[in-house]
């Protein structure tokens, strides 16, 4: 029997190749940069998910990339004060440390960890 293709690699490798000002991934950091988590919520995730209204979809959306091996970095007052991110619309970050994702190429074959 064939394993079946994870679904959400392919829709955020999408996301992320047509959407750039939504969402956006960053080569030399290795982390997806979530620009505008408005948009994705009201944009994007109905678009490629089946999705409820209301709030806690960013948080459903950051759940499926921890399934993915990433995670959060940074908080609302990065190191030195500065803000690396804001949870009140401003960008959120994402890191994935796997050596085998390192391009924008590689979200398509992200693997699910339990």
């Amino acid at each position: 029997k064939k394993p079946r293709a994870a679904p959400f690699p392919a829709k955020l490798f999408d996301m992320v190749s047509n959407h750039p000002d939504i969402l956006r991934w960053n080569d030399a950091s290795r982390e997806l940069v979530i620009a505008d988590p408005h948009r994705l919520t009201t944009e994007l995730m109905p678009r490629f998910f089946t999705v409820t209204t209301g709030t806690g979809l960013v948080k459903s959306f950051a759940r499926q990339l921890n399934y993915y091996g990433f995670h959060r970095v940074g908080s609302p007052r990065g190191p030195g004060g500065r803000a690396r991110q804001s949870l009140d619309g401003g960008a959120l970050v994402f890191a994935n440390r796997n050596p085998r994702v390192a391009t924008v190429n590689d979200l398509a074959s992200l693997v699910r960890h339990e």
